[in-house]
């Protein structure tokens, strides 16, 4: 019950669509019917267009990876996470018709500024050869939100998968950036599966 229960928080945590309620009460936007109609700070920062809200759905979305690790431990970080990609208060709020959810890159950033942090750094250089190689003589194309979140999410991924192989982490950590991989594997995949209906639809 010890474990049990700072997970069901920190999911909870996580599952509070920060990047959606903002834009809805300041802006009277819905995130979900613009851009890739997911729940992040991109997103959000594109359907309101107000850098501010963006800026601070970023921090709020940040917080749902740094507050449950700090607190609680790497696991507890990573359901946080999860929270944030498959958010049940959205699910409850679209009776279960629909799942709304996010990549989780801002919480992922807040999970590792505590647990690994020189995997910030790295990953976003990293990041800026992928943005090169994918996106040449349009270094601004990754502002895109589905472009953005391509690169964000291979970057991420390469640079934890070597840091896991040259260095050695706890069994804790590796277990946390298990769930957190498997999560984002889910979404992305579920991102990639409702591009593809979009444009087979055209």
């Amino acid at each position: 019950m010890m474990y049990i229960l700072p997970i069901i928080l920190a999911y909870v945590y996580g599952s509070i669509p920060f990047s959606y309620i903002l834009p809805k009460i300041f802006k009277k936007v819905d995130v979900t019917k613009h851009g890739d109609s997911n729940i992040g700070a991109m997103n959000a920062f594109y359907a309101s267009k107000s850098f501010f809200i963006g800026l601070v759905c970023f921090l709020l979305d940040f917080s749902k990876g740094l507050l449950p690790t700090y607190f609680f431990g790497p696991v507890a970080g990573a359901f946080g996470i999860v929270g944030h990609q498959f958010s049940i208060i959205m699910m409850v709020h679209f009776k279960f018709k629909r799942i709304v959810s996010g990549l989780g890159m801002a919480a992922t950033f807040g999970f590792l500024s505590l647990v690994e942090p020189i995997l910030i750094p790295i990953s976003l250089v990293v990041f800026t050869v992928f943005v090169i190689l994918l996106a040449p003589m349009k270094i601004g194309k990754w502002l895109e939100v589905e472009q953005g979140n391509i690169e964000t999410v291979f970057a991420l991924a390469l640079t934890v998968m070597v840091y896991l192989i040259l260095f050695e982490v706890s069994y804790e950590v590796k277990l946390a950036i298990l769930i957190i991989s498997i999560g984002a594997f889910i979404a992305y995949s579920r991102r990639i599966s409702s591009q593809l209906k979009k444009m087979l639809r055209v």
